[in-house]
């Protein structure tokens, strides 16, 4: 699936902000990294911005969150592979956490999150640490991925990183 920006402005008009989730793979592993502040493992991602696509999301999160070596590695003639979606509505208190726009310029209340799954292809394996938002990084086959999955805390990050893992299985992307 190709999205157009028009279908990323009418995931706004819902009230969920598309947000791009980079399965990267390599040698048939998907990569988990590690956020220190949050004590959190999880799949890199972004949202994506007004006029924005998603392929240039994970391209502009992937140099600021990963690095610009890293990011490199990305190949520019591959296609990403869409590999599923899944939302996050916030608690009615927590709406509006982040001014939301249509690609217009019309504001639209904030309800939660539409994450957007993506299988990366990525020619190195390697992030370089000092270049990172992360300060760990793994490589995982489905069922080390699923192990790692279990120390998330937060039970709307754990189910959209599971999810994401299951769909990269089932399209025999991950072993």
């Amino acid at each position: 699936m190709t999205f157009t920006l028009p279908d990323i402005d009418t995931i706004r008009t819902t009230g969920f902000r598309p947000t791009a989730v980079a399965c990267f793979v390599h040698d048939r592993k998907v990569l988990l990294v590690f956020h220190e502040a949050y004590r959190l493992w999880q799949l890199p991602q972004g949202g994506v911005d007004n006029g924005e696509l998603p392929r240039a999301t994970i391209v502009r999160e992937s140099a600021e969150e990963l690095g610009e070596t890293f990011a490199e590695s990305i190949p520019e003639e591959k296609e990403l592979t869409f590999v599923g979606r899944d939302r996050v509505e916030f608690l009615p208190s927590k709406y509006n956490v982040r001014d939301l726009k249509l690609d217009s310029g019309e504001p639209v209340l904030m309800k939660g999150k539409e994450y957007l799954f993506f299988a990366v292809p990525v020619e190195s394996s390697e992030i370089k640490l000092a270049e990172s938002e992360f300060s760990q990084y793994e490589w995982h086959s489905y069922e080390s991925a699923q192990e790692r999955i279990e120390e998330i805390y937060q039970p709307g990050k754990q189910r959209i990183t599971r999810r994401a893992v299951q769909f990269l299985r089932d399209e025999k992307i991950i072993d």
